[in-house]
């Protein structure tokens, strides 16, 4: 099980393709798989849950999962990294926007 997060601290970031450069190592392999997450109610105040009275005051934290999808399918068209990247920031991007329709 290997987690990754890229920093979203700005609408307009990209993501770094060291993702991608991980998948391609890794290889094609029918039994891996990846799973998009997306980490909603959190905010620079987070710290502020270690105290318990002060913790109810802040929003919910909720987490939802896409569907797993196999890395064999995504590194079918043999794309070089950085596109790769583009393409999988894309998928989440799309896929983020149908939570909050």
């Amino acid at each position: 099980l290997i987690m990754i997060f890229p920093e979203r601290h700005g609408e307009k970031r990209k993501w770094y393709p060291g993702i991608s450069w991980l998948l391609k190592n890794i290889g094609v392999k029918n039994n891996l798989y990846y799973v998009q997450a997306y980490i909603g109610g959190t905010s620079n105040y987070d710290y502020l849950r270690l105290f318990p009275r002060l913790g109810r005051f802040l929003p919910k934290i909720k987490v939802h999962f896409a569907r797993p999808q196999k890395i064999s399918d995504l590194l079918k068209e043999n794309l070089h990294p950085k596109k790769l990247t583009g393409k999988l920031e894309n998928e989440y991007n799309s896929w983020q926007k149908t939570l909050f329709l």
